[in-house]
């Protein structure tokens, strides 16, 4: 975990993120988003309105009470089969 970013770090965010809301229609792969619900790195707003521009195939699971991290969560074992039971179709 950084406590500092760089002023280039800070720029190419911004174009990502840019670039990522504009060419949102080019999106063809299913999209999984697993969000804390407590997560003060991202803005979880900006990630459901990502979300919710998305046509392809989706599935969204907010963890009300953890961060950033979801994987390292105390509930970890939830979300990973979470995860598991989201990818398990794609890939039989």
């Amino acid at each position: 975990i950084k406590s500092r970013v760089t002023i280039h770090w800070v720029r190419e965010f911004i174009y990502a993120r840019r670039a990522a809301f504009e060419d949102i229609s080019r999106l063809r792969t299913p999209t999984g988003l697993f969000q804390g619900g407590e997560d003060r790195v991202t803005d979880a707003s900006e990630a459901v309105r990502f979300f919710s521009l998305i046509t392809a195939e989706k599935f969204q699971k907010i963890y009300p009470q953890c961060f950033h991290e979801v994987v390292n969560e105390i509930n970890r074992l939830e979300v990973m089969e979470d995860m598991w039971s989201w990818l398990k179709p794609a890939t039989c």
